[in-house]
């Protein structure tokens, strides 16, 4: 099953694709578009359909139904687009980057830096099992909970389903829970972000310009660091990006298509992850900007244009991520119907004044070396979009307002993420391809200076390369160095067993789970976990996660898992928690009995009052 699974993965991913051929190609869209667009929709298809499958009564989520799904997608797209299949022509297309990638231009080395970046993300992918806080407190307890029922279980909801959905899936076509074939969805999500990010900064066939992207955004260390995690930011960007890209064309063309395109992406994106939610108010503006330019222009059904590009927009997203939210409602009412950061995290130091550019705020997450881009080209970018949205406000003529269009999206994120998480610069991936667009213009500023210096003529060709080199060696060490142990341990310890590798990288939550599962029953005792990653191992065991205020609140259970770290004294006074009557007596001997600690983590039985002489 295993090796089926590895086959039907990439058919999975892309089984929309001779359709998406059929749609895209007749309208002039870059193959490399229509690729990406097929991914996105291949996921987002298979994901909402089995969505619908897990609300039906019954066990209907399974291999078959998803491999039923995908041979009929596979099979009307080959019928209605034979000239598809065409292994002369993929032939070709290989054949033709590798001839590009041996010539070592400029291309070529930026070409060769993205493809060992996303070499050094897969390989870390496939070596550890899941590791990631997040994944394992959110997206892989979700697939453990759908796999195990077969359809979509009451405890699932919260944060949007698609990730888990496809996890399970890879775990229904393997016929068991393989953690390593899983994360190759972040991998492919990876792939598609440069992809989309080449595709929105390359426009107008500007090759050099859109690898430059790719490789800004392939280089810096937070994309590197997370997209060797199984989160879902990347996999929210890689639609969010496309999204944008429509948006464009849309502002050049004005067909319905277009913007309907960039609909539906938006709603893949929403079914992804929440976060995309600025990114729907951001694209509804544009054809509002859209109106305001061509005010002046003899354009005939102006205003009914302006409502069927905002009704394209807004309903397939509605249609395709509202009903999960929906069921958000009705199962915890309207104050979650998306999930948000909790106290805690909200509470946390945020980036201050630093945060008026992300990259100054958190130079380590987006390099050292390519901080300075992504500030200047952060201000270039912005200072671009007022240019041009001057020139919408007064209707002038200009070329399409791209720098304005990609402010639409970037600056009202930004400004969420400024004002409540930015604690944490992970949520700016979201906005990173468009970040990375703006940051090759100091760069080709820079090269254009050079450029015109006449000492710069008299150097050889070569050398020119060898800085090449040199600048992108540096770079791409420095932007993948947090994760190159997977790359060493791979090759070092190739045979290390799951528990071994878990034992490596998560040494608390191995030793832990391992407790539990050594000197506690499944059968007979139940666990209070404060530590949330503990829940995707302990299935078998009946727990509950969460922060306890009073000590009723534990007498339904046997064991409390109880984590220091989340009272330290300092955010303990800042929440209110300090007077909590679970903290005044988490170390009383009259109501919990010490049994394991590590890593300030600690393992007591809950003294009920019989247990405790209390009892009357």
């Amino acid at each position: 099953m295993f090796w089926f699974a590895l086959l039907i993965l990439p058919v999975g991913y892309l089984f929309l694709w001779p359709l998406t051929d059929r749609l895209l190609k007749d309208r002039g869209k870059p193959p490399l578009q229509v690729a990406l667009t097929a991914l996105a929709f291949s996921v987002g298809v298979l994901g909402l359909l089995l969505f619908y499958l897990g609300l039906l009564p019954g066990t209907w989520l399974s291999g078959v139904s998803a491999l039923a799904i995908i041979v009929i997608g596979l099979v009307v797209g080959l019928v209605l687009n034979p000239g598809w299949v065409s292994p002369r022509r993929w032939l070709d297309w290989w054949r033709s980057q590798w001839r590009r990638l041996v010539r070592l231009d400029l291309e070529a080395l930026l070409s060769l830096a993205i493809i060992g970046a996303v070499t050094v993300i897969l390989v870390y992918l496939l070596y550890y099992p899941f590791i990631g806080d997040d994944t394992l407190v959110r997206y892989a307890l979700q697939a453990r909970l759908i796999y195990l029922a077969r359809s979509l279980p009451g405890k699932v909801w919260g944060y949007p389903p698609l990730v888990p959905i496809t996890f399970a899936t890879t775990w229904f076509a393997a016929g068991s829970v393989n953690e390593h074939l899983a994360k190759i969805f972040q991998f492919v999500m990876v792939v598609g972000t440069l992809g989309a990010t080449y595709l929105i900064a390359g426009r107008k066939g500007n090759r050099r310009r859109g690898l430059l992207a790719a490789a800004i955004v392939a280089l810096t260390p937070m994309f590197v660091n997370y997209g060797s995690l199984a989160y879902t930011d990347i996999a929210t960007t890689f639609p969010l990006t496309l999204a944008l890209l429509s948006m464009i064309q849309w502002w050049e063309s004005e067909k319905t298509f277009d913007v309907l395109l960039a609909g539906l992406l938006l709603g893949v994106a929403l079914f992804v992850k929440q976060s995309g939610v600025s990114w729907l108010a951001s694209a509804s503006l544009i054809p509002v900007l859209k109106l305001i330019a061509s005010r002046r222009q003899p354009v005939p059904g102006r205003w009914r244009k302006l409502f069927v590009a905002l009704a394209c927009i807004l309903l397939p997203a509605i249609l395709i991520a509202g009903p999960w939210y929906l069921r958000n409602v009705l199962i915890g009412g309207w104050e979650y119907v998306m999930p948000v950061a909790g106290l805690y995290h909200q509470l946390s130091q945020q980036a201050g004044l630093l945060g008026i550019s992300p990259s100054l705020a958190y130079p380590d997450a987006f390099g050292y070396v390519l901080t300075p881009l992504y500030t200047i080209g952060w201000m270039m970018g912005i200072y671009l979009a007022v240019v041009q949205g001057i020139k919408v406000l007064r209707a002038d003529d200009q070329p399409t307002p791209v720098d304005l269009i990609l402010a639409a999206a970037a600056i009202p994120y930004w400004l969420a993420w400024w004002m409540k998480v930015s604690h944490n610069p992970r949520f700016m991936l979201l906005a990173l391809p468009l970040l990375a667009t703006w940051s090759v213009y100091p760069v080709e500023w820079i090269a254009g200076w050079i450029q015109k210096q006449p000492w710069s003529q008299k150097i050889p060709q070569i050398v020119w390369q060898g800085i090449g080199v040199v600048v992108l060696l540096g770079t791409a060490f420095l932007g993948t160095q947090e994760r190159l142990g997977g790359v060493y341990y791979t090759i070092t310890k190739p045979f290390a067993t799951d528990d071994q590798r878990l034992e490596h990288a998560k040494s608390l939550v191995y030793e832990l789970v391992h407790f539990a599962r050594t000197e506690l029953d499944p059968e007979t005792d139940r666990l209070y976990l404060m530590d949330d990653r503990l829940a995707y191992y302990l299935t078998d065991f009946e727990t509950f996660t969460g922060n306890p205020s009073a000590l009723a609140e534990l007498e339904d259970y046997d064991y409390i898992f109880y984590n220091v770290f989340l009272y330290d004294r300092e955010k303990a006074d800042r929440i209110g928690w300090q007077d909590r009557e679970f903290y005044v007596h988490a170390f009383d001997d009259d109501y919990f009995e010490p049994v394991f600690e590590t890593h300030g983590i600690h393992v007591m039985r809950i003294l009920h009052p019989e247990q405790s002489g209390e009892g009357s």
